[in-house]
Order: structure tokens, then sequence, then C-alpha cells
């Protein structure tokens, strides 16, 4: 394909998904060519960030946090799994928080669902180690568990409605209308439970982590009851969730993200994803070529590197 036409594809269609499926061809009739598609595809990706000093400081944190740790995994796949632990909890955030979490313009923004199944995804294809089970496990359990813990607050403060339970996850939108208080007293024990110690301590090198399960089922234990008010619930809630920031080594207050960040990140990601997929349907990638190009994906752009080491001192 001559090269006018693969920049005019870039330029027009890279982030239209109708137009997925020609990338994906183009990579597998691009012989030798096809690593040039991939680097420019990579280009364009960091572009979608440039500028977004927040954005930046999320992805630098994926490996710093991530780097060296004990877990096996392939580390850009490491990278890829903690940013979609990140997005499940802003997810939840989204639902169950209130003016505290809210952006320069006064309205709150979360990433959907798309972009942390997206980081996912990115993790599978990258390492084949990583199932969907592991996964779906480490991004849902303790986002869960915070966000029905903050919506059991506000059911208990008289919201006979029961919606903002049953919105905030998987299990709890399956759940019938008839949903009584004690069975997500329950769901927020059994998403605590289900954390799992090693996989989670493995992925991070945080020190903090390595405590999580105990401070988690301390403080599972002292789950307010179900007759508690408002105040008792959401105490417990923040509680929960300020633990689970600590561990991860971030300012719950400080990732408040704009609409256009939101819209950033998901390109971002997208672009990220859909090279993955062509580099696969590709016939003739050089295997030093990719491992090199393997090694930038989930990083940020060069002077956006410079901004955050010069913030960093």
């Amino acid at each position: 394909m001559e090269e006018r036409l693969e920049n005019n594809l870039l330029e027009q269609h890279l982030m239209d998904k109708r137009w997925r499926e020609v990338f994906l061809l183009v990579a597998g009739l691009s012989s030798n060519r096809a690593i040039n598609l991939l680097i420019s595809i990579h280009k364009k990706a960091q572009a979608s960030v440039k500028g977004y000093v927040q954005l930046c400081n999320l992805i630098h944190w994926t490996k710093t946090s991530t780097e060296d740790s004990q877990e096996n995994f392939n580390p850009v796949a490491k990278q890829a799994l903690a940013l979609g632990i990140f997005l499940c909890g802003d997810i939840h955030r989204a639902f169950t928080e209130t003016s505290i979490n809210v952006s320069r313009d006064g309205m709150r923004y979360s990433f959907g669902f798309s972009d942390s199944n997206i980081a996912s995804a990115i993790a599978r294809a990258i390492d084949s180690d990583i199932g969907d089970t592991a996964a779906g496990t480490i991004n849902s359990n303790i986002s869960n568990a915070r966000a029905i813990a903050t919506a059991r607050a506000k059911n208990s403060n008289g919201d006979s409605d029961s919606t903002s339970i049953r919105t905030v996850g998987k299990v709890i939108r399956d759940v019938s209308e008839g949903l009584s208080n004690q069975f997500v007293d329950e769901l927020i024990k059994n998403d605590i439970s289900s954390i799992s110690a090693s996989a989670f301590v493995d992925m991070f090198n945080n020190s903090k982590s390595v405590d999580l399960t105990s401070k988690l089922t301390q403080l599972s234990e002292t789950m307010p009851d179900t007759e508690d008010p408002f105040e008792v619930w959401q105490d417990w809630a923040d509680k929960l969730d300020t633990l689970w920031f600590n561990t991860l080594g971030l300012d719950k207050v400080a990732f408040i993200f704009s609409k256009e960040e939101v819209e950033a990140l998901h390109e971002y990601l997208y672009a990220t994803e859909l090279l993955i997929r062509c580099k696969d349907a590709a016939v003739r990638i050089p295997k030093q070529a990719w491992a090199d190009l393997e090694a930038r994906l989930l990083t940020v752009p060069p002077e956006s590197e410079d901004i955050l080491q010069n913030e960093a001192h």
C-alpha cells in the first residue's frame, strides 16, 4: 500500500471503529512495511494524551507501580492490568461519589466499562498467561465492594429506589427489584473475601499491598449493621475507598478528569489495542523491531516524560 494512502488511513480513520477490519487487512497485506504501520499507530496513540498531565501521570503510574514486581507477567501486560484496575474503580466512583469528585467545569466524568475492558484485553493479548477470569477478578472485586458500600449508604439514607445499588456493577445489575439490605451486605463481604491476595501482592511493587488482605479482613469485621444510618455507612465506605487508593499509591482526589481527558485516554487505549491486533494480523514483523516497539507501549510521549521528571524534582 502506498505510504500516502496509509497516512490518509491513519489521519482520517484510526479512531473509527467501522474501519477496524480495514486496518487489520492492511497490516496483513503490508509485508515488511507492517512494522511501519504499527509504529505510526503508536505515535498517534501517544499524541492522544500529549499535553494531558493527569493522564500522563496515570500512565506513568502503571509503570512505576508494577516494574520489578514479583508477578511474572509481561511488564506491559502488568501495566495494562494496573490501568484496568484503576479504570474499573473510577467507573464505580462515578456512580457513587458526590461533589468531591468533579472536574474543573463542575461536572463528574468517568471512564466507561469499555475502557477497563480494553485495558484488560491489551494485557491478555500481550501475555497469554493472563486469563479472562484473573483479569476480571482483580479488576472487579474490590471496586464492587467499594461501590456497593457507598450505594448502601445512600440507600440507608431513605432512598427507597434501589437503582443506585443495582447500577454499580454487573452483579448488582443482574439482581431483581426485590434487593434486600442483608443481601447487599453479603455481596460486600463476598467481594472483599474474593480478593486474591497473592495475585495482588505480586502485581504491584508497593509494600502496602502485602497488608491489603489483613486490612480488608479487619475492615469487613467492622461493617455497619443494616439499620445503621447513612453517616455510619458513608464513613465505612470512605475508609474502604481510602485503603484501596493508599494501597495503590494514589491520591483519590487528585485523579479527577475532564471530558476531554476521558475521551483522550479512550483513544489512547483503543489505538494501542488495535496496534496489537494489527501485529497479530501481520505476516512479517521483525522480532527485534516488535520487541522495541512493545517496550514503548503504555508510555507517555517523550516531551511529557520530560515534564513528569521536572515535576518529580
